[in-house]
This record gives C-alpha cells, sequence and structure tokens, in this order.
C-alpha cells in the first residue's frame, strides 16, 4: 500500500507539473493582442524618440557649419587677394594665417620705428636742452615752433614715406 499511494501521489503530482508546463502561460487571445499593440506602441515612442533626437543633432550640426561656412567666407573677404571663388576653406584659413602674422610684424616694425624715433627726439631735446616735462610717463609734446627737423637726417625721412 506504502508502494501505491507513492504511486498515485506521484502520478497526481506528475500530472500536475505536466498539465502546468503543457501551457505555461496560456492567455486568451484579446489579451494577446493588447500585449502586442502596447509592444508596438512602446517600439514606435522608442523609434520616434531616436528620431526627434537625430534630427535634432543633425540641426544643431547644420547651425554649426553654416556658422563656420560664414566666418571663413567673411575671412576671405578681409584678405588682400579676394579671390574668394577659387579658394577652398583650408586655402582660406592657410592665408589668414598667413596675413595675420604679416600683420603682427608690421605691427612689431612699426612700434620699433615708432620707438626709436621717440629716442630721436628725446635725444635732440636733450642737445638743444629742452627735455620735455613729462618724459616720466614717456610721452612726449612737440611743437612746430620748438623743433627745427633739418637736423634730422634724411634717410629717416626717406624711410618713414616708404613704409607709409
Amino acid at each position: 500500500m506504502y508502494y501505491s499511494n507513492n504511486k498515485n501521489n506521484s502520478t497526481n503530482a506528475g500530472s500536475d507539473s505536466f498539465s502546468a508546463n503543457a501551457r505555461p502561460n496560456m492567455t486568451s487571445p484579446s489579451i494577446e493582442h493588447i500585449d502586442e499593440e502596447l509592444q508596438q506602441r512602446h517600439m514606435q515612442q522608442l523609434f520616434d524618440k531616436k528620431r526627434r533626437r537625430r534630427e535634432s543633432h543633425n540641426a544643431v550640426e547644420r547651425r554649426r557649419r553654416d556658422n563656420i561656412n560664414e566666418r571663413i567666407y567673411e575671412l576671405s573677404t578681409l584678405l588682400p587677394e579676394r579671390d574668394a571663388s577659387k579658394n577652398n576653406k583650408g586655402t582660406i584659413l592657410r592665408k589668414s594665417v598667413d596675413h595675420i602674422r604679416l600683420l603682427h610684424d608690421k605691427v612689431n616694425q612699426y612700434q620699433q620705428r615708432v620707438q626709436e624715433l621717440e629716442n630721436m627726439l628725446d635725444m635732440y631735446r636733450m642737445r638743444w636742452g629742452e627735455l620735455p616735462s613729462n618724459s616720466a610717463n614717456n610721452t612726449t609734446t612737440t611743437t612746430n615752433s620748438n623743433l627745427n627737423l633739418s637736423n634730422i637726417p634724411s634717410s629717416y625721412y626717406q624711410q618713414q614715406h616708404r613704409d607709409a
């Protein structure tokens, strides 16, 4: 009897587990349909979100490129050689850098020239005993009546007119 009870119990238990495994999640067709619709709706929302993010990113990127292109075109109009139609962006940038370096060099040359002329002016004033009263501030004021330019070498005049 003991054996038959176990057999009955195991058979009953087996049949219960078999019936549960045979239909693991049996739902009605309407619930499956609703589940499928929810999944489709969720997938569509994800797709729409990705599409909006991509469109937004593309718009930002387009504005960035347009801004860069406008600034490069503006640089091309500021260059001494204004044939921008034949120049690509890289050429325009290279020529801009070259031109800026040239301008920096000219500024440095002119600053040195101004300093030389100020030193010469101070030297002539000291020679004639007309030291400027505000020389401590490194500024000089002159009037045409106090300054005799005839003693300045002509090479300075020629260089000044050539640089200008």
